[in-house]
């Protein structure tokens, strides 16, 4: 059944995109640890561990798929403080999010998905099986109280940004690609 739910629900196949959503969400598990310094600063650490997939994930055409962490903090009185990781009103994610795929280097050294530009592999951040990647990060808390944690692995079988090429090629406009919420994790903290 693989990890695109995306074709498989452009195809009609619901059955089929419910099993590869599924089989994303039983790869892996999101754990947070937490602590805040004296200056109020939450230093929250995402462990990111690859539990069911028994090769690195993602895997495939890791060039075109992409997982990523979105991050969010919000205070007592719901008003995000901090995220990293969202979705734009165009459908793209957030150039800045904490990515794990493959590119590749071009012949200049910069990064490429264009796997015909390739020279080499110039970033690859996968999870291998049974292991783990983590990333801190450094949110100021903007004042005394209680805030929630969220952080989330999220999927996507082909970047928005592969559909808007499509388009500007073809003319042709395809569904939006849907991101897929493999693990979450929250946590409540208090400075």
């Amino acid at each position: 059944i693989g990890g695109s739910s995306y074709v498989q629900d452009e195809l009609g196949h619901k059955e089929q995109a419910e099993m590869s959503r599924e089989f994303l969400r039983a790869a892996a598990e999101v754990k947070l640890a937490e602590k805040i310094t004296d200056d109020g600063t939450l230093e929250l650490t995402v462990d990111v561990h690859n539990v069911g997939a028994g090769h690195k994930i993602p895997t495939g055409t890791t060039y075109i798929r992409i997982m990523w962490l979105q991050v969010e903090v919000v205070d007592s009185a719901g008003k995000m403080v901090y995220s990293s990781g969202m979705v734009d009103d165009k459908n793209h994610v957030d150039p800045n999010a904490v990515f794990f795929r493959v590119l590749f280097k071009d012949a200049e050294g910069n990064l490429t998905g264009k796997s015909w530009q390739a020279h080499g592999i110039g970033y690859d951040r996968r999870i291998p099986a049974k292991g783990k990647d983590s990333e801190t990060y450094r949110i100021v808390l903007p004042a005394k109280g209680d805030y929630q944690v969220t952080s989330r692995l999220m999927y996507r079988s082909m970047t928005q940004a592969s559909l808007d090429a499509i388009f500007e090629r073809t003319g042709e406009a395809l569904p939006p690609v849907v991101s897929v919420e493999m693990a979450v994790a929250q946590a409540t903290v208090k400075f």
